[in-house]
């Protein structure tokens, strides 16, 4: 097993991916995605064990593709099995957010019924809710994910916080075809 802490490079190839547009998607919605040069086993352990030095990584491939003007950054809702104090999409909107000096606004509750993650978790689990305390509406959002499985989750949450007259870019950092 990889010791993470000592591991911050996620990337064994390139630094940079490309930007793709997921060919499944809905408007507005993109996904970065350096498709062999992730070391799997890293990112897979991040995801649980939260490592400032590898979220770095991750965001640092993030600020180059970040040419708009966003009044904020949100992302998607943890699962119901997520620590929120050390939550790997909240993390990482955070050292966006201190690189871009874009806010960070945790826009949905923790999603209670889906404990794990995959396409038919994605697909038979319930809507993301917004929290009552998020007020944003007119606005410019960048919505920020890890991970795409389905995209299910990705079009509910740009679906809703479309809802409220927000324009809403998406930067997802790789998806389900890429290897893990």
């Amino acid at each position: 097993m990889i010791d993470i802490i000592s591991k911050s490079n996620i990337f064994s190839k390139s630094k940079y991916g490309k930007l793709y547009h997921h060919s499944r998607s809905f408007i507005g919605c993109f996904s970065i995605y350096p498709r062999n040069s992730i070391d799997w086993v890293c990112f897979k352990q991040w995801k649980e064990y939260v490592n400032t030095d590898v979220t770095k990584s991750i965001a640092d491939n993030f600020i180059p593709f970040i040419t708009n003007i966003y009044d904020y950054i949100t992302t998607a809702p943890p699962s119901g099995n997520r620590d929120l104090n050390n939550y790997c999409c909240f993390k990482l909107c955070e050292i966006i957010s201190e690189q871009t000096k874009i806010p960070f606004v945790i826009s949905f509750a923790k999603r209670e019924h889906k404990k794990y993650h995959g396409a038919m978790t994605s697909i038979t689990s319930e809507p993301p809710q917004l929290l009552e305390s998020f007020k944003i509406e007119n606005s410019r959002l960048l919505w920020i994910d890890d991970f795409l499985t389905s995209g299910r989750t990705a079009k509910w949450c740009y679906e809703i916080l479309k809802s409220k007259n927000n324009h809403v870019d998406g930067l997802i950092f790789a998806h389900w075809g890429t290897g893990i």
